[in-house]
């Protein structure tokens, strides 16, 4: 209909005019070339409103509506201008709506189009629906325009609330900060007319670099009180199916209604490091004005303060303002996150000048932990403005942590210092050991005029390795209780599972006080803990009610189960748990229990086990299950018969289970123990733990029975230390051993003891821990360490665990049912691998991992050498370059392979680490890749990469510790 020709200027804008001749809908399309002869194009439609009819196509039955603006604000007028289906004789209904019908008008239209004008109110805001019924009547056959017919459609117009948006301004109380000032900061609130409003303010600040490292987690606070919403209202034509039905006619499209949104040099140390000092609510006065300080850390950087503002009339503002800590001299180290005993590393130090003069600075490390092979103190020129790297070789020693201090001073006065930022609680790095645990050990109970001696041997080659013999003595199995709890603590690999486990070991402690007391501050440290791991649940539950492994996982009963259970110990030990939780989780439990399938029998078991600690009782449904006992685990009829002694069940119908787990007791020197001849993977067996719940069951249905002391020397010597060796046996070790304290000993009681080592006392009744290092021990004859006790009631529990750290030399690689290997390339290019690489290379880490069989909650973990840092893809910071971890079968050419690609459910990037969790993991070999950038020069030890199931752990495989090496 017309053309036009423009050339742009160098802001890149240029025009042309055309006169529109009649109204209707017009596309203006645009075509540019550019130097090279590309040519780009881009389109635009627009309605022209005028006398005479309209000169469009429209479908036969739609209705369209195009809206003069995108967004509108309180007080503006909205032209819509809405295509009818043909021209003819229309009744319009015009309404707009959202939660409810907020207006509505009736207008007649001759012809196919028509402009409305639509008046913008602060009802609308944040959005409202415009919806349009057209209808026509007639008669006639079908086909003809004089035909009864009806159309409708909607459109949604955006309304900003203008009259809701609060302003917010930020005022510091200085331009620049240095680390340990206090800084100020007013904030001032008011309406959209300018006047001062009271307002609930949270307040926050937070270090930029961290905001740096991925997308916010948040929106802006318009976004979240008035994000559009969808519409609620539906309208239907009541001739609807009437017309269809008697001329056979189709339904027309678009009839519905509705839609969706959805120390050193001088200067104090900085080791103070904190990245969200600030995180507060402040209420503005009747000024609108409200003021919040804080003491800002060591952190050398941007500060954002963020400051997000709410009325009671939930009119919602926000904004936010950087301000800098920095100082006129400073030093920045460079440190790995972690070493390895042996590491060759050379730190670093960035010092910098801020003046505008030149400054002659002496720098230097003060370091423990590490041998310094370079000059401590170190002289420098730095120019105005500018920056030098200083360096330091040094080997790390054998020790758990290195304390690095890293120091400037000028000769003008100026001085920093500070220790690497990312370290340990203790602000150590920490230090791992190059090694092999090796580990044997005993254990056992005394009772009233026992005593035992135990010999202690070390074969010659291990004589000067670093190693000790720890020895635990406690009178109460509350002392296990605690012990087990800190080893749960520091278990390394997470999921739902665990934060279960936690839950309940904490709560078993604190129900035991029934028979042993605990200090109010062990009552107070317990709750909080039973209260957060509470917490975390509710956190990880599914939008079904139910639990998976993983957070963000679907949900299997057997976790749902679990977690169940940790609920009801919980509530048990008296902390809040909301019984509807219980409740809903408890019905999805009882929908898997009747499950009698000979592969799902033992879960079953345990199903019937937490209905019953529900308070169910499970009496009449257990029968099925009791009816097929024999093909019963250990487990399963422990849970079996736990469920049917805690529902009251009668002797008669309990006995049949007790005499199968008495008579399958395997009877040795440590004790009595159950062997699981087929153990369930799947459902976290392993033989410890059958162990723990065959005593937990037996001590419930026959407490007097005399194989119970012997099970429960057995648990004890099974120790590792102060827990056992997985999660799960831990957990039921613990409440086995709780309950026969309680049960079948009746508490504690105080006496004398003592031990000895090669006639020496080295623990008594005050002191319930000691460690002997290797290097005091006896050479060339047996060692003897010697329990005995005094008093005539209660029971004296004892552990002794020989721990040896064997030389590298010994740490080859192994497999015990999994087979792992570990490579190393530069990049991509995998033809060839690496054990060294340049500062800023980038490394693939490729795993091969081999499973012969099926294998359930399978573990992987990969030691990093310590001067590499992994790249994670999903940080904002790492390169778009970077490839993704990758897993796929060994098998390039199996064409199903991408079936497999989801099996590890969970990736955690750690300091020192990669880990990686599958719930199960198909027999075949599996290949691992993902990357990591050197970033500090040095000779690195890297332990091996052991791959492992989690409730299983006689299966596992490592590979051999290797040295690889980062050049500048």
């Amino acid at each position: 209909m017309g053309t036009g020709a423009t050339r742009v200027g160098t802001d890149g804008m240029g025009g042309t005019t055309f006169t529109p001749s009649t109204p209707g809908i017009y596309r203006v399309r645009a075509t540019i070339v550019d130097a090279q002869g590309r040519t780009n194009t881009a389109s635009l439609r627009f309605y022209v409103r005028g006398e005479g009819s309209v000169t469009y196509a429209p479908s036969r039955y739609g209705i369209g509506i195009i809206a003069d603006r995108e967004t509108y604000v309180p007080g503006d007028t909205a032209s819509l201008f809405m295509q009818l289906p043909y021209e003819a004789n229309w009744t319009l209904l015009i309404t707009t709506e959202r939660a409810d019908v907020m207006t509505e008008d009736v207008i007649r239209v001759n012809g196919e189009s028509v402009v409305y004008e639509l008046p913008i109110t602060e009802a609308f805001a944040p959005n409202a629906y415009v919806s349009v019924t057209a209808i026509k009547g007639g008669v006639g056959y079908y086909g003809d325009p004089s035909l009864p017919a009806y159309s409708m459609t909607y459109t949604s117009l955006t309304v900003t609330p203008i009259h809701r948006i609060l302003n917010v301004e930020i005022e510091p109380s200085a331009e620049d900060y240095e680390p340990g000032d206090a800084a100020s900061f007013t904030v001032r609130v008011t309406d959209s007319d300018g006047n001062p409003v009271i307002a609930e303010v949270g307040a926050a600040l937070t270090d930029e670099a961290v905001l740096d490292l991925a997308p916010p987690n948040s929106a802006p606070q318009l976004d979240v009180f008035y994000d559009p919403t969808r519409n609620y209202v539906m309208t239907h034509v009541g001739m609807m199916g009437l017309i269809d039905l008697l001329e056979d006619g189709l339904f027309p499209g678009g009839y519905g209604g509705g839609g969706g949104g959805d120390e050193g040099g001088g200067a104090l140390i900085r080791d103070d490091f904190e990245y969200t000092p600030l995180w507060e609510s402040i209420v503005t006065d009747a000024n609108g004005i409200a003021e919040v300080s804080v003491e800002l850390p060591d952190n050398l950087t941007t500060w954002r303060f963020d400051a997000r503002a709410v009325t009671m009339d939930t009119d919602v503002g926000d904004t936010t303002l950087d301000v800098v800590s920095s100082l006129p001299l400073l030093i920045r180290p460079a440190a790995p996150r972690f070493f390895v005993v042996g590491d060759q590393v050379t730190l670093a130090a960035i010092v910098q000048n801020n003046t505008d003069t030149d400054q002659v600075v002496s720098t230097s490390l003060q370091a423990v932990g590490v041998q310094v092979n370079s000059a401590a103190a170190q002289s420098v020129t730095i120019p105005a403005g500018s920056r030098t790297r200083v360096t330091w070789d040094v080997i790390v020693q054998d020790v758990d942590g290195v304390d690095l201090v890293f120091s400037a001073q000028a000769a003008s006065g100026l001085a920093d210092a500070a220790r690497p930022q990312l370290t340990g609680a203790d602000g150590l790095i920490p230090v791992y050991a190059y090694t092999a645990p090796d580990t044997t050990g005993t254990g056992g109970i005394l009772r009233p005029g026992d005593a035992v001696s135990q010999a202690v041997a070390i074969p010659p080659r291990y004589f000067g390795v670093d190693g000790s013999l720890d020895v635990q003595v406690q009178t109460s199995l509350l002392e296990t209780a605690f012990g087990a709890i800190e080893h749960l603590r520091a278990y390394p690999y997470t999921s739902t599972e665990y934060t279960a486990s936690m839950i309940i070991a904490n709560a078993l402690t604190l129900q035991a006080q029934s028979f042993a007391a605990l200090s109010p501050e062990q009552q107070s440290s317990l709750s909080s803990a039973i209260r957060a791991g509470i917490e975390q649940l509710i956190a990880q539950r599914n939008a079904d009610g139910g639990w998976g492994y993983f957070r963000m996982q679907e949900s299997e009963t057997l976790v749902i189960a679990y977690v169940t259970l940790a609920l009801i110990e919980a509530r048990d030990s008296g902390a809040v748990v909301d019984p509807a939780l219980i409740e809903s989780a408890l019905q999805l439990v009882s929908t898997a229990s009747t499950d009698i399938a000979p592969t799902s029998l033992n879960r079953t078991a345990f199903y019937l086990y937490v209905r019953a600690r529900g308070g169910e009782n499970i009496i009449s449904a257990a029968e099925p299950l009791l009816a097929q006992r024999l093909d019963l685990s250990h487990a399963g009829k422990s849970f079996l018969l736990l469920a049917l002694a805690t529902s009251g069940a009668s002797a008669e119908m309990t006995d049949a289970l007790v005499s199968d787990l008495l008579s399958s007791a395997v009877l040795s020197s440590t004790g009595a123990q159950w062997d699981e001849p087929r153990p369930e993977w799947r459902n976290w067996d392993s033989d410890t733990r059958s162990t723990a719940l065959a005593l937990l069951a037996l001590t419930m249905a026959r407490p007097d029975h005399d194989l119970l002391p012997n099970a429960a020397r057995w648990l004890i010597t099974a120790r590792r230390g102060d827990g056992w060796e997985t999660t799960q046996e831990t957990v039921w070790a613990l409440q086995a051993l709780i309950a026969y304290g309680r049960e079948v000993e009746g508490g504690t009681a105080e006496f004398p003891y003592e031990v000895t080592f090669n006639g020496d006392v080295v623990s008594s009744a005050d002191m319930l821990r000691t460690s002997i290092p290797v290097e005091e021990f006896a050479s060339g004859m047996l060692n003897r360490l010697t329990f005995t006790r005094g008093g005539d009631s209660g029971l004296l529990y004892y552990t002794s665990y020989l721990n040896l750290r064997l030389p590298a030399e010994d740490v080859t690689a192994l497999s015990r049912g999994v087979s792992v290997r570990r490579d190393y390339y530069l990049g991509t290019n995998t033809d060839a691998a690496i054990t060294s690489a340049q500062v800023g290379d980038t490394i693939t880490v490729r795993l091969t991992i081999t499973i012969p069989q099926d294998m359930y909650y399978f573990v992987l973990d990969d030691p990093l050498p310590a001067g590499v840092e992994p790249l994670d893809p999903a940080l904002l910071i790492t390169s778009e370059s970077v490839d993704d971890p990758a897993l796929r079968p060994l098998d390039h050419e199996d064409p199903f392979w991408f079936w497999n690609w989801f099996v590890f459910n969970q990736t955690e990037m750690r300091d020192s680490r990669t880990v990686l969790y599958a719930d199960f993991l198909g027999s075949g070999t599996y290949v691992y890749s993902y990357q990591v950038r050197a970033v500090t020069p040095g000779t690195y030890q890297v332990m091996p990469t052991q791959g492992f199931a989690q409730y299983q752990p006689d299966v596992f495989g490592r590979t051999a510790g290797v040295v690889f090496s980062i050049s500048e």
